[in-house]
């Protein structure tokens, strides 16, 4: 496999960036997953019950960490009460749990039960597949053990103690440069390339053996304001940021179309979609002398090549405009933290699998600024007491309603500024069966591959 950069963090309570999410979920199990239908499948749980505010999972007996021992209530429990810790940055999800408890039945199951503060129309899918069982020796019950890791390479091998007796292992390659992960995957060093390959090299894999998988993703990118800053936080000033990058140009020239529009978290295709954001834009008439020049404005991007040139020409279009932009790109690591600890002022981001509406909760609720993941300090009270009221509806056109309130909120305040939904491209090696794209981009099918001698 051939990544662009590391993930941030693999401990399964840190893990907050798409690949550290992705490699946890090798790893570790949640109790339940999201599936390729976008519905909660079984993971850990064999089976589940939902009744109101009380949720009941089965879990068999004799399942085990990758280090032998049995999954007990006592893992259970603790992994539950780690994630409703204070420090951990998922555990506003997590608090609505009142009590947790657990026994065994006749039939070898250990059974979970969960009771919430209220019925939830979205934890058993947007928030479980999150939670992840850690045994005390903060193992996991993953298809696969992470057996190196080196700062370019991480090394996983079959836990064989899964009930998936796989025969291969899994070799991670981070290269920062896209040149070198085109030519060691044109080359066949590389067997899998996951929405690594530069939109411009893909065509060159059309007259091969390899298999280009395109299909359309649940991601969304976008730039993330930080309203710390006293220029970005004018909604003059970022409807003309808005107007002035020309994002129609981009999607057109730029990716040759391999991205489209966006305007909310949620794609197009989403059933919660806000379809009146189609009429919408912000190429008002703003009286550009009545503002005060902005200062010179920070656009921070990881260092890869695709980021930085994008960040490029973004920053030409607006300096065009008369509009003062330095672009900083950083390692991947550095970039993360510095978004993490709000040191920028515009950031080249992405959202990753949006599956739930209540995304834009995490996003842009003030309840979570950091460590939470509203990391661009947007406060916006009215739409705080929306999101609150949406959490807790059962009643799905009355839920569709209030998402459809919050997205034409969020994209009239311009809370961050919306960009494109990127296609998936994946780009696979012909000795590698089986290999699927899922929706949520994620690492599912590398549990389920069949590999072959066929050469290219």
């Amino acid at each position: 496999m051939a990544l662009g950069a590391p993930p941030f963090s693999i401990d399964p309570l840190l893990a907050t960036d798409a690949t550290g999410m992705r490699f946890v979920s090798l790893t570790h199990q949640s109790l339940v997953k999201i599936g390729t239908d976008l519905k909660a499948a079984p993971d850990l749980a064999h089976k589940w019950t939902v009744l109101g505010d009380s949720y009941t999972f089965y879990i068999k007996k004799d399942t085990k960490f990758s280090d032998g021992s049995a999954i007990e209530c006592t893992d259970l429990i603790r992994s539950i009460k780690s994630y409703k810790d204070p420090k951990c940055p998922f555990n506003r999800a997590f608090t609505p749990i009142v009590k947790e408890s657990c026994s065994e039945d006749k039939d070898n199951n250990l059974i979970l039960s969960l009771k919430l503060k209220e019925a939830s129309a979205k934890f058993l899918l947007s928030d479980l597949p999150v939670l992840k069982i850690i045994s005390k020796s903060q193992k996991g019950s993953g298809a696969f053990v992470l057996v190196d890791k080196k700062p370019t390479q991480y090394t996983l091998e079959p836990n064989t103690h899964s009930i998936k007796k796989l025969n291969y292992k899994l070799v991670f390659y981070f290269l920062k440069d896209d040149f070198s992960r085109f030519l060691k995957t044109y080359k066949g060093e590389i067997d899998i390339a996951p929405n690594s390959i530069p939109f411009e090299k893909v065509n060159s894999f059309k007259d091969t053996k390899f298999k280009i998988l395109e299909r359309p993703s649940l991601s969304t990118s976008y730039l993330l304001i930080n309203f710390k800053n006293k220029d970005l936080s004018r909604l003059a000033t970022r409807k003309l940021i808005y107007s002035d990058i020309d994002i129609p140009d981009l999607v057109t020239n730029r990716f040759d179309n391999h991205v489209t529009l966006a305007k909310s978290l949620l794609s197009p295709e989403h059933p919660y979609f806000s379809k009146e954001l189609h009429s919408k834009n912000h190429k008002t008439a703003i009286n550009t002398k009545a503002q005060s020049s902005p200062g010179i404005i920070r656009l921070k991007t990881s260092n890869s090549r695709q980021s930085i040139e994008t960040g490029k020409i973004i920053a030409q279009k607006l300096r065009d405009k008369g509009m003062p932009i330095q672009v900083q790109s950083f390692e991947w690591g550095t970039f993360y933290r510095d978004i993490k600890m709000g040191q920028y002022d515009m950031a080249l981001m992405k959202w990753v699998g949006v599956i739930d509406p209540d995304q834009y909760n995490v996003a842009f609720h003030s309840d979570e600024f950091p460590p939470g993941r509203n990391r661009g300090y947007y406060k916006n009270l009215k739409l705080d007491r929306i999101l609150d009221e949406a959490r807790v509806e059962l009643d799905l056109r009355k839920r569709q309603k209030f998402y459809n309130m919050v997205q034409n909120t969020v994209f009239e305040d311009l809370a961050i500024i919306p960009l494109w939904h990127e296609n998936q491209i994946h780009v696979v090696h012909p000795r590698v069966k089986n290999y699927k794209v899922n929706p949520m981009g994620d690492f599912t099918s590398l549990e389920a591959l069949r590999i072959t001698e066929e050469k290219l």
